[in-house]
């Protein structure tokens, strides 16, 4: 199921992993690109600390 995200508009999916799905999207005010990724809440409370370490990298 493709996720909503208002102002972007889903392209397609770049991959998958245990916290989530990381898409391909486009914000409609630009068109710029950007990776949106949805986590999982069945990743579980245990791997925030990992989920939290991989924001601040990305950040």
């Amino acid at each position: 199921m493709v996720p909503v995200c208002p102002g972007y508009r889903i392209k397609d999916s770049l991959g998958e992993g245990g916290f989530g799905t990381v898409y391909r999207a486009e914000r409609k005010k630009d068109r710029r690109v950007f990776a949106i990724k949805v986590v999982k809440l069945s990743a579980g409370m245990s791997n925030l600390n990992l989920l939290e370490e991989e924001i601040y990298a990305l950040s």
